[in-house]
C-alpha cells in the first residue's frame, strides 16, 4: 500500500513533545483492538491516517515497523490475517458446534457422493487409452445410411481391401473364435480371437517372449501360429519362457505359440488369452460384417483425411461389387469411440448431473444453516464494521468460515468415497471396460480438491450477500435483530425452492430409471426363466468333420441329460436367450423389394428338438421344430407372431415359404413372441440343428429344484462322451437376465439412492426455513394469540408458507424435469420418459413431505405460551 502524500499543513504542525507522546501512545493501545477486530491491513490504514493529522511527519517514527516497507508489510499483513481469520473462525464455530456438525457431515455427503462417481466417469471417459500413443488410434466402420446403421460392423474381404487401399491409416481386425485348450491340465475353454497379421503392431504392443504374425501367417494353411496372453502363460504354462517354440492343442489341431504379451496388455471389456490368424482363402464373403477394425494414423494424416479417403474407398468397392456393397459407406473415429460408446457417455451425463444436484441441494442447505449464524451474530458483525473493519475484511472472514466447513467436508467426504468407490464398482457388470481400475487416485483426489473449493464459494456466498446489505444502525440499535432477519428470509427462501426444484428433476429421473428397472425384474420374456439352467459345448472341426458325427453326439448327450431324473426337459440352441444375437435378411417369395439392401432382417437361431417345450414358449399355429427334420426333407423353419402378422396378417403364414442364404424354407409353425436381447420383441427365425448340424451349441436343462445342481450332471455327461471337451458358460437364465440387463439398471441403482438423499435434503430445507421463519415471528405470533388468534390459525398460517415454498419449486422442477428425461430413453427399457402418473405421484409425494417438514415448526409455534413469549420479548 502506497504511503498517503503529507498534507503541506501537517509538515508545519507542531505539537509539545509530551502532547505527542500521550497521543501516540493512545493510538497504540486502540490499533492493537483494531488489528483484532478489523485485520492488520484495516488497522494500519486507519493508524497512518490518524497519526499524520494528530502529530504530523514526526508519526513515521513511531508506526507499526510493517507499515514502513510495502513488500513486508503486505506479506506479513496477509499471512497475520489468514492465522486471524482462521482463528476467529474456529471461535466462532465453537460457539455453535451443533450447526457446524450437520454442515460439516452434509458437505461430507454431497462431495463425497461427486468424488466416487467422478471415479467411475474418469475410468470410462476421460483417461487416455493404455496404448501407445492412443490418440492416432481410430476405429473403421461401415455405414448403411438407408437403414439408419451408422456403426456397423466390416466384412474380412472389405477389410482387406481397406487395407491395402489406405494411405493414412494403418488397419488392422480381429473377432471372437473361443477355441478347447487340451494341453497341460485337463481341457479348458479358452476366450480367443482371429486376428490380422499385424493386429498388434498397430495397437503398439511388444511381446515379452517371442514375436508378432508375419504376413504369410495370415493365409490358409500357414495360420496355425498362437499368441498368448500373459495370465494365461502363467496360469496354464508356469510362466515358462521354452513355451515359445512349443505346440499347444486347439480344438484338436496343432499350433505352435510364437509369442507372450506383456501382463500390462488388454483389450478393454475382453478377457482374451489367445489369439490366432484369420487364415484366409481368398473366398471370403463380403455379405458378413463380423469385423470391428481397428487403425492407427500415419504421422502426416488426419482424422478428417482418413474419413475422406475410407469413404473414397468405400464407393470404389460399391462400383466394384454391387450386389453386397451397395448403399454401404465407411468412415473412421476415434477408439474411445468404440470401446466406450454412446450409452457410456449418457450414462455418465447422467450420473454427474444428478450427484450434481445432490451437492447443488446440499450447498443449499448448509448456505441456509451458515445464513442462521451470520444472522445470529448480526451485532457482532456490525460492530466490527463501525470500529473499522471494511466490507472487503468481514466478506474474507465469513468466506473463512465457508471454506473451513467445506474443507473438513471434503476431507470427510472422501474418506467416505474411498469406501464408496469399491461398493460402487462391485454394483457393475464385470463385463464393462475398466471396471477394474476404478479407484480413487491422484486424478480423483485433485477432482475432490476442486468441488471442496467451489462448494466454499457456493456455501458462503449467501451470508456475504446478506452481510453486505446489512444496516450497521439497524444491528446495533436495540430491537434491530427483526429486522436483520426479516431481510435473510427472502434469501432463504430463494435457496429452499432451488432445492425443492432440484429434487422434484432429479425424483422423476429415479423413479422412471427404477421402474425401467423394475420392469426388467418383473417384465414377461415370454419364455420360462425359473429354474433353467445353460452351459455351452463346441466340438472341434478336426474331430467332428461330418454333420453325421455332430448330430449323433448331441443326440447322445441330449438323451443322457433327459434321462436323470434332476433334469424334467432338455434342449438347446445356438444362442440361448439374452446372450447374443444373429440376424440375415430374407425375402417372401411374390414380395421381392427393389433394391438389396431394403431387404427384410430378422434374429435366427438353430434349435434341438424340444427347444420351446423346454423354454415354455407356446406353439400358437402348426408344429415345433422335431426329430423328423433331418438333412434329407424339406427345409422347415418356424417364425414368431410379429412376422406372422407383418407379411400374413389375418392368415395362417403355415405352409407359406422364406428365403434366404439362397434356398427356399417352408413355414411350419408360429410361436409366440419373446424378447431377447431387447426390451422389445422382434421378427425371429427358428430352424432344426438337426437338419443343419452346428458344432457350437448352447443346451438348456429346466430342473426340478434350484438349477445350479445340474452343473455337475452337465460336466459329468460331455466328459464321459468326450473327455476332451470342456463345458462353458454356465449360467441360469436369471444370472443371464442380471448380466443382460446390468450395465443398464445400475444407473438405475445410483440414481434411487441420490433421490432418496435429495428427498431428506429438500424436506430437511424446508424444515429449517420454516423453523427460522417461526423464530424470527414468534413475538407477532405470541400477540396474535394475545389478542384471540386460534392456535389452529397459527399453525394454517405457517403450513401455507412451507406449502407455497414447496409447490414453487415442485413446478419449477416440473418444467425442468419435463427437458432432462428426454436424455433418459436409453435406459428407460420402453418407460414413457414423459410418464403422466410419475410426474405427479413424485410432485404429490414431494408436496406432503414438504409440508410435512413444515408441521413440526408450526406445531411448536402454537404450544408456546403468548405470556412467556411476550415477557422474554
Amino acid at each position: 500500500m502506497r504511503s498517503p502524500r503529507i498534507p503541506t499543513f501537517m509538515l508545519r504542525r507542531v505539537l509539545p513533545a509530551e502532547v505527542r507522546e500521550e497521543v501516540l501512545r493512545d493510538l497504540d493501545d486502540r490499533y492493537e483492538d483494531l488489528c483484532r477486530w478489523g485485520g492488520r491491513w484495516a488497522a494500519s490504514r486507519w493508524y497512518w491516517a490518524q497519526a499524520l493529522r494528530a502529530v504530523g511527519p514526526a508519526a513515521k517514527d513511531r508506526m507499526p515497523r510493517h507499515t514502513r516497507t510495502p513488500v513486508a508489510r503486505r506479506t506479513r499483513e496477509r499471512l497475520e490475517s489468514v492465522v486471524g481469520d482462521i482463528t476467529l473462525a474456529f471461535r466462532a464455530f465453537w460457539r455453535s458446534p451443533g450447526i457446524i456438525a450437520v454442515a460439516v457431515i452434509s458437505l461430507a455427503l454431497g462431495i463425497g457422493a461427486n468424488t466416487a462417481i467422478f471415479s467411475v466417469v474418469d475410468t470410462f471417459m476421460f483417461r487416455p487409452l493404455s496404448f501407445t500413443e492412443p490418440e492416432r488410434l481410430v476405429h473403421v466402420y461401415a455405414t448403411l445410411p438407408e437403414r439408419g446403421w451408422n456403426y456397423n460392423e466390416v466384412s474380412i474381404a472389405n477389410f482387406v481391401d481397406f487395407r491395402e487401399q489406405s494411405r493414412t491409416t494403418d488397419i488392422a481386425a480381429s473377432y471372437a473364435r473361443d477355441f478347447n485348450l487340451s494341453s497341460g491340465d485337463g481341457p479348458e475353454r479358452i476366450n480367443g480371437e482371429r486376428a490380422s497379421w499385424n493386429y498388434f503392431r498397430v495397437l503398439g504392443v511388444q511381446p515379452v517372449h517371442g514375436r508378432t504374425f508375419t504376413a504369410d501367417e495370415e493365409q490358409r494353411g500357414q495360420h496355425h501360429v498362437a499368441i498368448v496372453s500373459n495370465g494365461l502363460w502363467r496360469r496354464r504354462f508356469g510362466a515358462a519362457p521354452s513355451l515359445v517354440g512349443q505346440t499347444v492343442q486347439l480344438d484338436g489341431e496343432q499350433y505352435t505359440v510364437v509369442g507372450i504379451l506383456p501382463p500390462t496388455f488388454r483389450w478393454y471389456g475382453s478377457n482374451t488369452e489367445i489369439w490366432t490368424p484369420f487364415g484366409l482363402a481368398g473366398d471370403e464373403s463380403r455379405g458378413s460384417n463380423v469385423l470391428k477394425p481397428i487403425g492407427r494414423l500415419r504421422p502426416d494424416a488426419t482424422l478428417e483425411q482418413a474419413n475422406t479417403e475410407l469413404s473414397g474407398i468405400a464407393r470404389r468397392l460399391e462400383g466394384a461389387y454391387p450386389e453386397s456393397n451397395r448403399g454401404w459407406g465407411a468412415g473412421v473415429q476415434g477408439l474411445h469411440g468404440l470401446i466406450f460408446p454412446e450409452q457410456f457417455e449418457t450414462g455418465s451425463l447422467i450420473l454427474t448431473v444428478a450427484v450434481a444436484f445432490v451437492l447443488l441441494i446440499t450447498c443449499a442447505n448448509v448456505a441456509n444453516l451458515m445464513l442462521t449464524r451470520v444472522v445470529r451474530r448480526g451485532r457482532e458483525i456490525a460492530l466490527r464494521r463501525a470500529l473499522g473493519a471494511g466490507r472487503g475484511r468481514i466478506v474474507r472472514q465469513l468466506l473463512t468460515e465457508a471454506m473451513i466447513v467445506s474443507v473438513f467436508g471434503g476431507v470427510v467426504g472422501v474418506v467416505g468415497a474411498y469406501i464408496a468407490v469399491p461398493v460402487l464398482a462391485g454394483l457393475l457388470p464385470g463385463t464393462l471396460p475398466r471396471v477394474e481400475d476404478i479407484g480413487v487416485d491422484g486424478r480423483v483426489l485433485s477432482f475432490a480438491l476442486v468441488v471442496t473449493l467451489l462448494t466454499g464459494v457456493l456455501v458462503g456466498i449467501a451470508p456475504v450477500f446478506h452481510s453486505s446489505r446489512s444496516n450497521i444502525t439497524d444491528a446495533l440499535r436495540e430491537g434491530g435483530r427483526s429486522a436483520v432477519g426479516v431481510r435473510g428470509v427472502g434469501l432463504r427462501k430463494l435457496l429452499v425452492v432451488s432445492e425443492v426444484t432440484l429434487a422434484m428433476t432429479l425424483l422423476v429421473a429415479s423413479v422412471l430409471l427404477v421402474k425401467a428397472f423394475w420392469r426388467v425384474q418383473t417384465m414377461d420374456y415370454g419364455w420360462g426363466r425359473e429354474n433353467v439352467l445353460t452351459f455351452r459345448v463346441s466340438l472341434p472341426e478336426a474331430q467332428y468333420e461330418s454333420g453325421e458325427t455332430v448330430t449323433g453326439f448331441y443326440r447322445e448327450l441330449l438323451s443322457r441329460l433327459a434321462s436323470d431324473p434332476a433334469a424334467l426337459a432338455v434342449s438347446g440352441t445356438t444362442i440361448p436367450p439374452l446372450q447374443g444375437n444373429t440376424n440375415t435378411f430374407f425375402g417372401v417369395p411374390g414380395r421381392e423389394t427393389p433394391s438389396i439392401q431394403q431387404r427384410p432382417l430378422t434374429e435366427f437361431r438353430f434349435v434341438f428338438p424340444g427347444y420351446f417345450e423346454t423354454m415354455g414358449i407356446p406353439v400358437l399355429r402348426g408344429r415345433g421344430l422335431g426329430d423328423q427334420d433331418r438333412p434329407t426333407t424339406q427345409p422347415v423353419v418356424v417364425i414368431n407372431e410379429i412376422l406372422a402378422d407383418r407379411y400374413w396378417p389375418g392368415e395362417s403364414p403355415v405352409g407359406r415359404q422364406v428365403r434366404f442364404w439362397g434356398e427356399t424354407r417352408e413355414i411350419v409353425g408360429v410361436v409366440r413372441n419373446t424378447l431377447d436381447v431387447r426390451h422389445y420383441a422382434e421378427p425371429m427365425m427358428f430352424m432344426s440343428a438337426f437338419q443343419y448340424p452346428r458344432r457350437d451349441m448352447g443346451l438348456l436343462i429346466r430342473t426340478v429344484g434350484e438349477p445350479s445342481s445340474a452343473v455337475e450332471l452337465a460336466r459329468a455327461t460331455v466328459a464321459d462322451l468326450a473327455a476332451t471337451l470342456p463345458i462353458y458358460d454356465v449360467r441360469t437364465m436369471e444370472e443371464a437376465i442380471s448380466e443382460r440387463w446390468g450395465g443398464e439398471t445400475v444407473v438405475a441403482k445410483i440414481m434411487g439412492c441420490l433421490a432418496v438423499v435429495a428427498l431428506l435434503l429438500a424436506v430437511a430445507g424446508v424444515y429449517g426455513v420454516i423453523s427460522y421463519m417461526v423464530s424470527q415471528r414468534i413475538r407477532e405470533m405470541g400477540i396474535r394469540m394475545a389478542l384471540g388468534a386460534e392456535r389452529v390459525t397459527v399453525l394454517r398460517m405457517v403450513l401455507r408458507q412451507g406449502a407455497t415454498l414447496t409447490v414453487t419449486g415442485v413446478a419449477i422442477g416440473i418444467l425442468i424435469a419435463s427437458f432432462v428425461t428426454r436424455s433418459l430413453s436409453f435406459f428407460l427399457l420402453g418407460v414413457n420418459p414423459y410418464d403422466l402418473t410419475t410426474f405427479g405421484t413424485v410432485a404429490l409425494a414431494l408436496c406432503v413431505a414438504g409440508v410435512a417438514g413444515a408441521y413440526l415448526p408450526a406445531r411448536r409455534a402454537t404450544k408456546a405460551d403468548p405470556l412467556d413469549v411476550l415477557r422474554a420479548e
